[in-house]
């Protein structure tokens, strides 16, 4: 007898009731597993595939997906995974399941859902140790690097948008991802071919139910360019720098459909990010090495964000130079010094030493003297070693000096543009503006 055979008992063996509804016949069953954190929600392996029931049995639905049709001889849940074993000495894991476990008949009669996440697990994804395998030797995708965040929509919307934010009184928004957001695809770049690079994600507007990962990771840092790690993997490999790591502990995801925010009263659902449980470095060595990253991070963000406003307010001074040669002098002049402030544009990676301060702050001087430390803070999880805490925060100290170049812009813009400005209207010229 071939066919499914799934029996099920309430009084301790003295009767029994076949639960085998939904599940194909022709193939007969091997393992049947409840879930360990929801009562009635069942899984169970046949001759093809697996299969799962969210009403103890009475109703049942296929979860092969993109599982091969082979024997499933066995299946485990473990934590927030299902695992199944098959006849070909195959092993195949199913990454999270939290969303089945709050799949309900209700749920689907919503609009919109954001599901509870499950712990996400801050683990570094270095996979290989050289360069990658080539495309043609068979392989399967490894687990999600990050947080998953999961979501179903009822019908297709407008936009979708996913910010991700701290904790405290003034939260901070880490990231912001939404369904308007658009990457090229991935192309050669030099000897590194198109296959070797993690395409861009942006989350979906589309009806049906979404998983979207965060790798854990702030945004990296602003106009540096793409470099590869030796241990690249095939269309998963991240350009680096990348932005800090996350500290572990709690953050709120928000979810908004077009304006409407969708969730418990804070329009989300609760994250938690927990450490690799191997690294064996203590809270406080990790919390140091966190709070001089983001001090690092934060010194190289605004000042980028200080050059681009500098290098705005520079092409409309040359624009207006040319229509109103009177001013030449005057225009040259605030030019001038709008170059001793910003500095040279950086590019790279920023090196791999402590960064030493240059003799005369720029803000391009603080944009790429910190990135060295803070590649070698995010290099580990480990305590940092002394002379990289000394680099990092002799670097941090130059928001000091960063805080002086704000006081000369802003003195620039308060009082020397407004003159100009004045100087440019009465020669009939448009008056320059300067961004926030």
């Amino acid at each position: 007898d071939l066919n499914p055979h799934l029996f099920r008992t309430t009084d301790g063996g003295k009767t029994w009731t076949e639960i085998v509804s939904g599940i194909e016949k022709g193939a007969s069953t091997n393992t049947i597993k409840e879930d360990p954190k929801r009562r009635g929600l069942l899984f169970a392996g046949t001759e093809r595939t697996v299969w799962f029931s969210l009403d103890n049995g009475d109703h049942w639905h296929s979860l092969r997906l993109n599982l091969p049709g082979t024997s499933v001889r066995d299946l485990v849940v473990v934590n927030d995974d299902v695992a199944v074993g098959t006849h070909g000495r195959g092993f195949w894991i199913l990454d999270d399941i939290s969303t089945l476990r709050q799949w309900s008949e209700r749920v689907a009669s919503r609009d919109v859902v954001l599901f509870d996440p499950a712990v996400a697990t801050r683990v570094r994804y270095s996979m290989y140790t050289d360069t990658p395998v080539p495309p043609d030797e068979p392989m399967a995708a490894n687990p999600p690097d990050g947080a998953v965040i999961e979501y179903y929509l009822k019908n297709d919307v407008s936009k979708v948008t996913i910010e991700i934010v701290g904790e405290g009184i003034f939260p901070r928004v880490i990231r912001r991802f939404s369904s308007d957001d658009r990457f090229d695809p991935p192309q050669d770049d030099g000897n590194a071919p198109w296959y070797w690079f993690r395409p861009g994600s942006a989350p979906s507007n589309k009806a049906g139910l979404h998983r979207f990962v965060w790798d854990l990771h702030y945004a990296r840092p602003t106009g540096q360019a793409c470099s590869l790690p030796i241990s690249a993997t095939p269309r998963q490999t991240k350009c680096e720098p990348e932005g800090p790591w996350v500290h572990p502990g709690k953050y709120m995801i928000r979810f908004w459909v077009g304006e409407k925010g969708v969730g418990n009263p804070q329009h989300g659902a609760i994250l938690t990010v927990r450490m690799d449980p191997r690294v064996k470095a203590s809270a406080a060595a990790l919390k140091q090495q966190y709070d001089l990253s983001m001090g690092l991070y934060d010194a190289h963000e605004a000042s980028v964000a200080a050059q681009a406003r500098i290098s705005g307010l520079r092409s409309q001074l040359a624009e207006r130079r040319s229509k109103a040669s009177a001013l030449g002098a005057a225009i040259d002049s605030l030019d001038a010094r709008l170059v001793a402030l910003a500095g040279a544009t950086g590019g790279g990676r920023g090196g791999r030493g402590g960064g030493g301060a240059p003799a005369s702050e720029t803000f391009g001087s603080i944009a790429s003297s910190v990135l060295g430390p803070l590649n070698v803070l995010q290099d580990a999880d480990e305590q940092p070693v002394a002379a990289v805490v000394a680099g990092a925060t002799e670097r941090i100290k130059a928001f000091k000096a960063f805080k002086a170049l704000e006081a000369r812009w802003n003195a620039i813009v308060k009082t020397d543009l407004v003159a100009l400005n004045a100087r440019l209207k009465a020669a009939g010229a448009a008056e320059v503006t300067v961004s926030p």
